[in-house]
């Protein structure tokens, strides 16, 4: 997801939202109650090091939340 104007601590704040969205969320499938989570990865853009860097930082970021017991927000730094 991509948020123009917006720093990592905004884009966490929303994305912890989104989280916490997901994780309430009574999904069904075939009559049956599907708990479902979400861990998000947030990088904020520097054009110092690029956009494919900005994107593989978030996407560590997102693996070390799933390394970490998922269902959260990992900001790189």
């Amino acid at each position: 997801m991509l948020l123009p104007d917006t720093n990592h601590h905004q884009a966490a704040k929303l994305c912890e939202r989104l989280r916490e969205k997901v994780e309430s969320y009574n999904f069904f499938y075939n009559g049956n109650k599907i708990n479902t989570t979400i861990t998000f990865g947030v990088a904020q853009y520097n054009e110092r090091i690029g956009v494919n860097s900005t994107i593989k930082n978030a996407d560590l970021s997102m693996y070390r939340g799933k390394h970490s017991g998922r269902n959260c927000v990992i900001c790189a730094h």
